[in-house]
This record gives structure tokens, C-alpha cells and sequence, in this order.
């Protein structure tokens, strides 16, 4: 019979080797989580709906998430599906995996006012960990919502004469951002931390641990950090990374910015987008709309 973490060695192995360490990492995470719910190791014969609504139900009594369920029932499709495909399983079921979520559960996005970016800035913080996390930030916040992942792999050749030009580690999107004063000046902040280093600012720049592990690492760390810091501020809803994202765009549009050009400039694409708008923006209208977000948090008019 065809144990699951069996067959997963030599598949993740494959995986590493293609550059998919991300998808390795995942379907290793599935199967450990899959298999401390069994108490023992599973094989492929042994997935059934009854076996995988039970595992479900336990997730669910977990308190986990609906998203990370069903994270977990689409990773483990997919190892099911891989070993269809190279003939360990006989008796493949195609609606194996029809009783349980594999959707996607729409969140709540949350997002900060201007009042509580101004707190931000101004809050007197005395730890350097704290220190750095407002300012990466703030930075993410000042740079059109750019991702904490985005920011992390930013290199010095990505930035000339004031322009930001990079590449959306999700969907390869090329983004190009002025950078305005006060993201410049958190830039420079930093540079010393960087000297012999490529990277832009000082997250990944260890020589003696991968890349990957480093910016999971430098992320749980962000996060908690941020997290802190919003305790000390008494804000009523946990900071993250993900909110200086969702802070740029709510309060753009709030600024009276369109939803295309909010769109645009966060690097957002969907096909109902690409229908509607098929010309990129002109630069000077995102470089407005930057800065009217900037400037409703400081207070400043145009």
C-alpha cells in the first residue's frame, strides 16, 4: 500500500531540484498536519470521503480557518492527483475530495485610517525590532501597498533616480513607483545595514540560510513585532503586514481615486480588469495618486 509520506520524498526531492521549493514546503506541511491527525502514516487507499470529512471536522475543532482547511484539502488533492499521474494509485477517485471546502472564504480586509497611520509615525517606540517593523511599514505603505515579500527582495539596482522599478514576485507583473521623500528617507535610513550586501534593505541578507527560509523567518517576526507595536498604541484590531496594503488602497479611494487606478497601482490583475482598462495609466496619475495618499496622513493638501 502506498504511504503518503513515502511517495512525497522523492516527489519534493524533484520539486527542490525544479526551483518549486515553495510547493515542496506546502505538500510536506499537508501530509505532517494529515498525519497527526491519523496518529500514524496514511496511505493513498486509505483517503476516503468519510476519512477526509472526519479529518475536516477536527481542523474545524481546531479552530482553524476555513482558508487554511481548505489550503490543507487542496494540497493533498494535488499529492493525490501527482500520484494518479505516475501510477501508485489504482482505483482513483475523481469526486474523492467533493464533500469537503476547498474554496476560498472571503476575509474581512482591514484597513488603517490616517489617524492611525499618523500614530504610527509618531509613536515613541524604544526597541530597534520595533523600530524597523514601523519603518518597513510604513515604507510598504509609502511604496503603493507594495508586499512585505516584494519589499524583502528588492535589490539597489531596482532603484534609480527616485524610480522603484521591480517585479511582482506573485504574478511577475512589472511595477514601476516614485518613490516619494519620506520612503526615501527610511530607504537611506537603512543603507548603512546593507553596505556589502545587493539587497536594498537589511532582511535578506544572511549568506548561511536560504533565501526562502529566511524571508518566512523575517515575516513571522514582522508580524509579531507589528503586533506588538499596535498593543502599545491600543489599536482594536490586530496590525499586520498585509494592512499597510489595504490602508493604501482604502484610503486612496477615499481620496477620491478610481477603483482602476487603485488597481493599476497596487499591481492587481484580473481579467474583468483587463477588459475594461487595456492601457496602462499615465505615470504622472499614479504618481498624483501616491501622493494624495501620502499627504491625507500627514495632513498636508496639494
Amino acid at each position: 500500500m502506498g504511504k503518503i509520506n513515502h511517495f512525497l520524498v522523492r516527489e519534493t526531492e524533484l520539486m527542490r531540484l525544479n526551483g518549486q521549493e515553495r510547493t515542496a514546503d506546502a505538500y510536506v506541511t499537508t501530509v505532517r498536519e494529515l498525519m497527526a491527525f491519523a496518529g500514524r502514516e496514511v496511505t493513498f487507499e486509505q483517503l476516503t470521503p468519510e476519512f477526509l470529512k472526519a479529518y475536516e471536522a477536527r481542523l474545524t475543532a481546531e479552530g482553524k480557518g476555513m482558508n487554511t482547511i481548505s489550503f490543507y484539502m487542496r494540497m493533498l488533492r494535488a499529492i493525490y492527483n501527482r500520484a494518479h499521474k505516475v501510477g501508485i494509485i489504482s482505483d482513483y477517485r475523481k469526486e474523492l475530495f467533493a464533500d469537503v471546502f476547498t474554496g476560498q472564504h472571503q476575509t474581512v480586509k482591514r484597513a488603517a485610517p490616517p489617524l492611525v497611520i499618523r500614530k504610527l509615525i509618531n509613536a515613541d517606540l524604544r526597541k530597534r525590532g520595533q523600530i524597523f517593523s514601523r519603518d518597513m511599514f510604513l515604507l510598504s505603505f509609502y511604496l503603493r501597498g507594495i508586499p512585505f515579500v516584494d519589499l524583502s527582495y528588492l535589490r539597489k539596482k531596482d532603484l534609480c533616480d527616485n524610480e522603484l522599478r521591480y517585479f511582482r514576485r506573485k504574478t511577475g507583473q512589472l511595477m514601476v513607483v516614485d518613490v516619494e521623500p519620506c520612503a526615501m528617507d527610511i530607504i537611506e535610513k537603512y543603507l548603512p545595514c546593507v553596505y556589502h550586501s545587493d539587497r536594498l534593505l537589511p532582511i535578506l541578507v544572511r549568506d548561511d540560510k536560504p533565501e526562502r527560509k529566511q524571508y518566512a523567518s523575517a515575516l513571522r517576526l514582522h508580524n509579531k513585532r507589528l503586533n506588538e507595536i499596535g498593543k502599545l498604541l491600543k489599536l482594536d484590531f490586530s496590525l499586520t503586514s498585509y494592512i499597510a496594503r489595504h490602508s493604501w488602497a482604502s484610503i486612496a479611494k477615499n481620496e477620491g481615486v478610481s477603483l482602476a487606478v487603485i488597481s493599476e497601482g497596487m499591481g492587481h490583475r484580473s481579467e474583468r480588469t483587463t477588459a475594461i482598462y487595456l492601457a496602462s495609466f499615465d505615470k504622472k496619475i499614479m504618481e498624483s495618486a501616491n501622493q494624495k495618499v501620502i499627504a491625507s496622513v500627514y495632513g498636508v493638501s496639494e
